[in-house]
């Protein structure tokens, strides 16, 4: 704020600085400058132009000030304390006036005036474990979600665009939009993003494999509500959408999906490689089997179909969990969405998507630099670590590139070769 008395001597007008504006450690900053319409006054801000918004009048310590407004919206990315530093306002203040030839005023003492500012420390609170879906998205804010289908008229086999609008005010764009990949009756072949500030559409290609199929389920979508006094995990879930199928006509079946036809590998998978029976051969008598053997193979069936079982149990408890499907699917949909291109915010969505599910914490923890105490925690090798900040560096300077100067083959290689590496070092973790 600038005091009232002196508001009409300013010269030159006022010129702020905050070390913080620009980038704040442990956040990402968010679109959008969460400021308000109105009229706005020019100020000069780490040197560069940017409009304020005045508030009124305010008596603070028995002065009147004018106050000034200007806003910013950080998303925090790890708990801990967040640090504002003291910023400060520069001002010329005129402190006399004089007449020129022509009887004008002009300023005859004029005095430059800083201003000191106060730090600000804020604490970052972790989300709670407590209640939080396993399968969580990672979106913190307030949201409100819709669906609409097109067409709503098809026959088995056709596509069928299947838009999810996500509004609100939170961490839109570096949340995980729900996947809709297990819907009974549908195979989904793919999303397109569309991000705006405050809004998130997702159009899903989904097509029906069924002619039983009634309606689009419910698509559920849980996120941490930040509103006062109602903090906690929420799932909200879209209106179900009603469908008409017809079956295909008949004798007419579905494509299998690409990639589902097994190809047969020579030497590995057929029989070119099966022995002979040579019937010159001596088959040893059962009665000149001595020692051990008999016990053996007495015992060896059910041995190891015990330890099989144990197998199969364990591994499909792993299996079951959504955790775990995501981590073995975090690979599999980086190349998919790869191949779907898009933008540099795309292309580091998708990174920040497949870090996340890969080490089973979610894309929020990992953006903003997060992924480091992740990849300490994993005892990632160095020159991977410096491979992930070569990837986010790079896509940082495509946002302000100029066009066609962005080799987004080239990133898209690099982030390819790299997620082959951190899927396999992950792979070694485990098993050990």
């Amino acid at each position: 704020g600038v005091r009232a008395d002196i508001v009409n001597n300013i010269l030159e007008g006022l010129s702020l600085r905050l070390p913080w504006w620009e980038k704040l450690p442990g956040t990402v900053l968010l679109e959008g400058d969460g400021g308000g319409g109105g009229q706005k006054q020019e100020i000069v801000l780490n040197g560069k132009r940017a409009l304020a918004e005045p508030v009124g009048f305010k008596n603070i310590g028995g002065k009147r000030f004018l106050l000034f407004r200007l806003a910013r919206r950080f998303l925090p990315t790890e708990s801990g304390r967040l640090d504002l530093g003291a910023g400060f306002l520069h001002f010329k203040l005129v402190l006399s006036y004089s007449r020129d030839f022509f009887g004008e005023r002009v300023p005859k003492n004029v005095e430059a005036c800083t201003v000191p500012g106060k730090s600000l420390a804020l604490e970052v609170k972790p989300l709670p474990e407590k209640g939080r879906p396993a399968d969580f998205s990672g979106a913190v804010g307030v949201f409100r979600v819709s669906a609409d289908a097109a067409p709503r008229r098809v026959k088995v086999g056709d596509s069928v665009k299947v838009t999810l609008t996500i509004q609100g005010s939170g961490n839109i764009g570096f949340f995980r939009p729900p996947d809709l990949e297990g819907v009974e009756g549908f195979r989904c072949y793919g999303k397109t993003e569309e991000k705006e500030p405050g809004l998130l559409k997702v159009v899903y290609d989904l097509v029906p494999v069924r002619a039983d199929v009634r309606t689009v389920p419910p698509i559920p979508f849980d996120y941490f509500d930040t509103t006062p006094g109602k903090e906690g995990y929420k799932t909200v879930r879209t209106r179900p959408i009603p469908l008409e199928v017809s079956p295909l006509p008949r004798g007419k079946r579905l494509a299998p999906l690409p990639g589902t036809t097994p190809v047969l590998r020579p030497g590995v998978d057929d029989i070119v490689d099966i022995k002979v029976f040579d019937p010159t051969r001596r088959m040893t008598p059962p009665d000149e089997i001595g020692g051990a053997g008999p016990l053996i193979l007495l015992f060896a069936p059910p041995l190891a179909w015990f330890l099989f079982l144990l197998f199969w149990r364990a591994r499909a408890r792993s299996l079951a969990h959504p955790l775990e499907r995501r981590r073995r699917r975090a690979l599999k949909a980086l190349k998919r969405a790869l191949h779907e291109g898009g933008d540099q915010d795309a292309l580091g969505r998708a990174f920040e998507t497949f870090l996340g599910d890969l080490w089973g914490v979610g894309a929020a923890a990992v953006q903003g630099g997060g992924w480091r105490s992740f990849a300490r925690e994993r005892g990632i090798p160095g020159e991977a670590a410096a491979g992930i900040e070569e990837v986010e560096e790079e896509l940082d300077k495509a946002r302000f590139a100029p066009v066609g100067s962005w080799n987004r083959e080239e990133t898209k290689k690099k982030i390819l070769s790299l997620a082959v590496e951190l899927a396999a070092l992950e792979e070694r973790r485990r098993s050990s």
